[in-house]
């Protein structure tokens, strides 16, 4: 197989299995690519792939949420279509780039990176 057809039809790669998520899960994804991220004009290549944006969610779930929840590469790359976002090498790359502006990354690592946890308040 080769690789743009991989990259296109591999179940964990394709955009489209966003769509098979439900749909108060896609919405809360998207919430959090509108919460966090500035797109600009040109795809950053230079910052953080799909891949790495799919951790930083994954991230942000267990330090505000408190749970494990799992985003696979394809349906990060999905939500970021779906709000709104544009890849120039979703078709020739595993982990794509998107139109997010540097700032807005730094501003969510300071954030994941701060003292602020999540509080159970039932316990």
């Amino acid at each position: 197989m080769n690789k743009r057809k991989y990259i296109l039809e591999y179940e964990f790669d394709r955009a489209s299995s966003f769509f098979d998520l439900p749909k108060e899960r896609q919405l809360k994804i998207i919430n959090w690519i509108h919460m966090y991220f500035i797109p600009i004009k040109s795809c950053n290549y230079q910052e953080m792939s799909s891949y790495g944006l799919k951790h930083l969610y994954e991230g942000w779930v267990r330090k505000f949420e408190g749970k494990r929840e799992y985003l696979s590469n394809g349906e990060l790359k999905g939500a970021m279509f779906a709000a709104g976002f544009s890849s120039n090498d979703y078709e020739i790359n595993n982990n794509c780039h998107f139109n997010i502006s540097k700032s807005s990354l730094n501003l969510l690592h300071k954030i994941l990176n701060s003292e602020y946890r999540y509080v159970n308040a039932d316990k």
